[in-house]
């Protein structure tokens, strides 16, 4: 139970690392955009793969029958990593998948942020910090608790605050 109550604070800790990590990688061995997307791809596919096998079989083993036809598009979404910006499918059929599609819409944004900080100063951080703590506020506040909205925190503004933490970090 502490675990799980704890848990989203891993999940922020991971981020602020990931942002560190990302930049201290690049600093060191820069590539294009195209680059950088194929190897953070090649690194997140494989292990979606497992999870969705992983799914299917247990749904065979446990309930025998393979998943639902909802499930499947639900998967399919996730395939595509659109699934944290289509309402009410962040946490469906497994709810720690929302992360595949959090991390890749952060590995998007990073070289986008890193050139800007790196061309106008830690003020682009700043100012992302800001903008992303207002874009989660406002979010809350308004649409949170409409489960047919898309949920700040599955998606990379809800999480650019620690993610330009690390980053500026490096």
């Amino acid at each position: 139970i502490i675990f799980s109550y704890l848990g989203h604070f891993g999940v922020q800790l991971f981020i602020l690392i990931s942002g560190y990590g990302l930049t201290k990688s690049m600093l060191s061995k820069p590539q294009s955009w195209g680059e950088f997307m194929g190897s953070r791809l090649k690194k997140i596919y494989p292990l979606l793969i497992v999870a969705i096998l992983t799914f299917a079989i247990a749904n065979l083993i446990i309930f025998r029958q393979m998943p639902a036809l909802g499930d499947w598009r639900e998967i399919g979404w996730k395939m595509l990593l659109i699934h944290t910006l289509i309402p009410g499918s962040g946490v469906s059929v497994c709810g720690p998948w929302w992360f595949f599609g959090l991390i890749v819409q952060l590995y998007i944004l990073f070289p986008i942020i890193l050139g800007l900080t790196q061309r106008h100063g830690t003020k682009i951080l700043a100012g992302t910090m800001v903008i992303s703590y207002l874009w989660i506020m406002t979010a809350l506040f308004l649409c949170d608790h409409d489960p047919g909205f898309v949920l700040a925190m599955q998606n990379a503004p809800g999480h650019l605050p620690e993610f330009s933490f690390g980053i500026w970090l490096a």
